[in-house]
């Protein structure tokens, strides 16, 4: 009988972990796909002549920040959003990938306009890998709760907020991921913009 209980539980193990990584599969390529998706479209729809006097990069705010902690900040707060689904089922970070993708899609084409793709490609790669991966691991947290309910119950295997919670509690991991990147991201950029 003891043989059998942990052939049990090893195949309960594997199907657990298979089941955490179809959800992380599916987080990632939901999420990284918003954010790029949206920020493609809209960058190659921005029309810089659309706003008053032009469009520079200069004149985004938050665009050009000041301080290592102030680019922190700006981007904890969008990492918050990004996270903040995790208490609405996804819903905020599905809309929050629209806005995040659509700000930055349109933060890029109107400094590519200015600068130029050399030029923004060789002064911004070595801390927008971070900010991108920040970004997009706080968004996979914010659906990783329902994602994993909505496996759970295909698989009739969910109990319900119970699940939902645990899922939510395993969430913050990609939170605490997400911040690290973002440390590091604004490490980078402020060291990168007092040159």
């Amino acid at each position: 009988m003891a043989v059998f209980q942990q052939t049990v539980d090893k195949n309960d193990i594997g199907c657990e972990r298979a089941h955490s990584a179809a959800v992380n599969v599916i987080a990632f390529a939901l999420t990284a796909v918003l954010l790029v998706g949206t920020a493609v479209v809209i960058g190659l729809l921005t029309n810089p002549d659309w706003f008053v006097n032009g469009a520079s990069s200069q004149g985004i705010p938050g665009l050009i920040p000041h301080s290592r902690t102030g680019i922190l900040l700006r981007n904890a707060s969008v990492a918050m959003l990004l996270f903040s689904g995790v208490v609405t089922g996804g819903l905020t970070t599905v809309l929050g990938c629209f806005t995040v993708g659509a700000y930055m899609g349109m933060a890029i084409s109107l400094a590519i306009h200015d600068s130029g793709v050399a030029t923004v490609v060789a002064t911004t790669w070595q801390y927008s890998v971070f900010e991108f991966a920040g970004f997009t691991m706080a968004a996979m947290g914010g659906v990783y709760p329902i994602l994993d309910l909505l496996l759970r119950r295909r698989r009739r295997q969910s109990n319900g907020f119970a699940s939902y919670y645990t899922a939510a509690g395993a969430a913050l991991t990609y939170f605490a991921c997400a911040l690290v990147f973002l440390c590091v991201g604004a490490v980078t950029e402020g060291f990168l913009s007092l040159r």
